[in-house]
């Protein structure tokens, strides 16, 4: 699981670059915490 995480951490700039929509939704919920 650890690996898999690391792996997908790694890949985040890639794969928000290929999806904007999942860095909007990203953003979206790092505005939420903040609120929070």
């Amino acid at each position: 699981m650890e690996h898999s995480h690391s792996q997908e951490r790694k890949d985040e700039g890639s794969h928000f670059l290929l999806s904007p929509f999942c860095l909007m939704h990203h953003m979206a919920a790092l505005r939420v915490e903040d609120g929070s």
